[in-house]
């Protein structure tokens, strides 16, 4: 089964990663997951019926390595990235008397309980007798970071959050960003360079954002993180830019970039001679499924 990440989740990874809060995000414990006789709402994290602790089963969720003990490394799906787990006897229950109630979904929380991190129904419901053994088969959860629109996260950040939500490896975040502006986008969802016609001549550099401070905290409801300040800090233009039609945190001043982090597709603002160009606060967003 494939499951979306929560709002929570996203929230808490873009604070680690946009804005380099550490302490955003730990995975130094194990995790918790929680069966569910009726599912909750897997993205605002509320709500739903665990199954009670009874039978084999604990309330409060079954401990659940992040590491590569449980999980498989992030790997492509569609046009974004997944992990899977391991079969390993995390993923098992065994019972010891009738469950009463049809199991429907799982759920993710954080290593207090308390937290939903992502989750999705099983695809078949189904009851559990006293003597089964509940599990979950290889790749069976699967958590996936994609988006539907162009503009998004790159494959760069969508596999370093995986990695970094499951503990497979760390991710800090960088201290400085560019800005750069495009009149042709290409591919934010993959960041690969081909395809972006960047802004060339007439004064245009790409401008740097220090990443601790150019960003509000991200609204925990909807998981979105925007620009706390403006980005104003381009040249006036010596000449005709062309019409903006995107933009995109990047890891370089110039040249081409190794890794694109994010970007934004919008409407096209024409720049000519003489004008300034400007992103007001609060008009980068940035959400990570």
């Amino acid at each position: 089964m494939a499951g979306g990440i929560s709002n929570y989740a996203q929230a808490k990874l873009l604070d680690h990663m946009i804005r380099g809060n550490a302490a955003s995000w730990t995975n130094t414990a194990d995790h918790k997951l929680k069966l569910y006789t009726a599912a909750p709402d897997y993205d605002a994290g509320t709500g739903g019926t665990e199954k009670t602790g009874a039978g084999g089963y604990t309330t409060g969720g079954q401990a659940v390595p992040m590491s590569s003990t449980n999980w498989n490394a992030p790997a492509t799906q569609g046009n974004g990235m997944r992990v899977t787990n391991k079969q390993t006897a995390a993923f098992s229950w065994t019972a010891n008397a009738d469950w009463s109630s049809s199991i429907v979904g799982a759920a993710f929380f954080d290593n207090a309980g308390t937290n939903l991190l992502w989750g999705k129904n099983i695809d078949a419901s189904r009851l559990v007798y006293n003597g089964d053994t509940i599990r979950a088969a290889l790749n069976a959860f699967a958590c996936d970071l994609d988006v539907t629109v162009d503009a998004g996260i790159s494959t760069y950040w969508k596999t370093a959050a995986l990695n970094h939500l499951f503990n497979l490896s760390a991710y800090t975040a960088p201290a400085t960003a560019y800005i750069a502006l495009f009149t042709t986008n290409g591919n934010f969802r993959t960041g690969t360079y081909g395809g972006f016609t960047e802004v060339s001549g007439g004064s245009y550099a790409r401008i740097a954002v220090t990443m601790n401070s150019a960003w509000n905290a991200t609204n925990t409801s909807t998981g979105i993180c925007t620009n706390s300040t403006a980005f104003n800090t381009w040249s006036q233009a010596s000449a005709n830019w062309g019409t903006i039609v995107g933009a995109a945190l990047v890891d370089s001043a110039s040249s081409t970039w190794t890794n694109l982090y994010a970007g934004n597709s919008f409407t096209g603002v024409a720049v000519n001679t003489g004008d300034t160009f400007s992103i007001a606060s609060g008009q980068f967003s940035v959400k990570i499924d």
